[in-house]
């Protein structure tokens, strides 16, 4: 189960899609009609994976993967996904929880 909220990490790209909760993901259009590729991933607020690339009903549902991001990990994809979107002293940026980084993202956009 996804804890929300969460965002998707696009294999080979720095820059990261929020997503606030499960209604917003079922409203989305995009993200039920994009082909997601194999290192596409979901991550949600207690740093649990969730592979994207499972076609369903002409959507894609997240399929819980046995991993977990550490906090470590997850800042440093924030801190990327950060420079990638003009926001200065990305270095600097730390978080107590996997909620703050996700919550972060939003933030930034």
């Amino acid at each position: 189960m996804i804890t929300w909220p969460a965002v998707i990490k696009y294999e080979g790209d720095d820059e990261l899609s929020f997503i606030h909760s499960q209604a917003e993901w079922d409203q989305d259009a995009d993200s039920h009609l994009l082909s997601f590729a194999e290192g596409d991933v979901l991550i949600d607020s207690e740093g649990c994976l969730f592979n994207l690339n499972n076609a369903y009903d002409n959507g894609n549902t997240p399929l819980q993967s046995q991993e977990t991001l550490s906090l470590s990990a997850l800042t440093e994809l924030v801190r990327k996904h950060a420079s990638v979107v003009g926001q200065c002293c990305s270095a600097k940026i730390a978080f107590i929880t996997y909620r703050d980084a996700i919550q972060s993202i939003k933030d930034v956009e």
